[in-house]
């Protein structure tokens, strides 16, 4: 079975026409959005474990959660992080935490026991199902974006979110892809555009499972503590990259066990590909050698 990974064309900065809001100029917007992006957004801690020594991808794609966070979530994260005494990354000596401005991230990271506590609360204050990914450093809320020009990729990756056009999401309604799922971003109009006020964008959450990859089930351990994956062998080995049909759960999009990196079927590549939208991402064949880190 074919398989293709997702890459993004624009992997320092955006294009011309989208600019995220922490790197915009000051004068990108009007003032009154520029006040009505300003919300402050959650973003939950990262796990480090110490007895596998790993701790959470620092750059998931497509896995934060675009829904907005309900009254009292914030109150209830602050109250589970408050009274942790201070963690450090594996390979880091301790030290005070550091504060993250926009939005509430904690440094250091908290225990593998404590993630699930936050992960519990978040799952019932915000009906998530159990399919859906709650990981360490996940923003919670909507992107934002400002549109600079009034032409852009119907499915683009910027950074580490995927997103799609209000196009693209009527062709993922009618093809029926599955293993994702789609949520409004906030927009702002940049006064250089010729976009409508109307534009809408959406942004990806993949939680299609693959599994361990085929032929490579003794190359991993999966941690019994955080639940992480650890590669047996050497830091510089390679890996191919091949659905295991008894560890797939059938989905179009997907990602292996806890990895970053996005995945997709060749019957939802040819759909992409076929369907008239302006693609923004690029197709990288799994059964080619890819490094782990990827």
């Amino acid at each position: 079975m074919q398989i293709y990974r997702i890459t993004g064309q624009y992997q320092g900065e955006p294009p011309g026409d989208l600019e995220w809001w922490h790197s915009r100029d000051d004068d990108a917007a009007e003032p009154g959005v520029v006040r009505d992006l300003e919300a402050a957004r959650l973003t939950l801690p990262r796990v480090s474990c110490e007895k596998c020594g790993q701790s959470s991808p620092l750059f998931p794609v497509a896995m934060d959660i675009p829904e907005s966070p309900p009254p009292g979530l914030e109150a209830a994260v602050l109250r589970l992080c408050s009274g942790l005494e201070p963690r450090c990354w594996p390979d880091r000596e301790a030290g005070p935490p550091d504060v993250c401005l926009d939005g509430l991230a904690f440094q250091p990271p908290v225990s593998p026991g404590c993630f699930r506590r936050l992960e519990a609360v978040v799952r019932r204050m915000m009906c998530l199902p159990e399919w859906r990914p709650v990981r360490g450093g996940a923003r919670i809320g909507p992107e934002s974006v400002i549109l600079n020009h009034s032409e852009y990729p119907d499915v683009l990756r910027v950074g580490w979110s995927l997103l799609i056009s209000e196009r693209a999401a009527r062709v993922f309604e009618k093809a029926g892809f599955s293993g994702v799922t789609w949520h409004p971003v906030r927009v702002a109009i940049g006064r250089k555009s010729a976009a409508a006020a109307q534009s809408r964008l959406y942004e990806l959450v993949v939680h299609g499972a693959a599994g361990v990859p085929l032929g490579h089930r003794d190359s991993f351990h999966r941690c019994p503590c955080c639940g992480r994956y650890l590669y047996l062998e050497e830091d510089e080995a390679a890996i191919r990259w091949r659905v295991d049909p008894a560890e797939w759960d059938g989905s179009g999009w997907m990602r292996f066990m806890d990895w970053p990196s996005v995945w997709v079927t060749a019957e939802v590549r040819a759909r992409l590909e076929s369907s008239g939208l302006l693609l923004g991402i690029a197709f990288e064949a799994g059964d080619q050698t890819v490094h782990l880190a990827l």
